[in-house]
């Protein structure tokens, strides 16, 4: 077996020290800019009155708990929730069943990404007519909801 030079080995772990140097800084910084980010990245929510119909961003169970708590509280008459045809489709509908949420007062859009989320809920209204509807999403998504949307 041959023995590698000094100077490449040399240099080898230093790069690994300057690796391990900048994952130790970025992860001691990271209170200083990961706020930042979050609020560039979040969307500020505004305050929430009555609209035509509720919107979950489905992928999250935790969401679609507060959009049935927001219809709960009568802020809205319908509640539409997205997400994938298979699986979500169903437990969502379970969900919204175990709530006491009526049938005639629910709709599932079959989305696969944010994006088709945005055409589905764009489609949805204009064919309704609709003049407000309140997104339902998590912080880190609301700026991309939005954009889709």
């Amino acid at each position: 077996m041959s023995k590698m030079p000094c100077t490449v080995r040399a240099r080898t772990l230093r790069s690994i020290g300057v690796l391990v140097l900048a994952a130790i800084m970025v992860r001691v910084s990271a209170s200083a800019w990961l706020p930042a980010i979050g609020r560039w990245l979040a969307m500020p929510a505004t305050e929430m009155h009555r609209t035509d119909a509720i919107v979950v961003h489905g992928g999250s169970v935790p969401r679609r708990r507060y959009g049935i708590e927001l219809y709960r509280r009568g802020l809205a008459p319908e509640l539409w929730l997205t997400g994938y045809a298979s699986g979500q489709a169903y437990t969502t509908k379970l969900m919204v069943e175990d709530a006491g949420i009526p049938q005639r007062a629910f709709r599932f859009l079959v989305t696969t990404s944010t994006w088709s989320d945005g055409q589905q809920i764009a489609a949805a209204i204009r064919a309704r007519k609709l003049h407000s509807v309140l997104i339902v999403t998590d912080w880190w998504h609301s700026r991309r909801a939005l954009c889709a949307t």
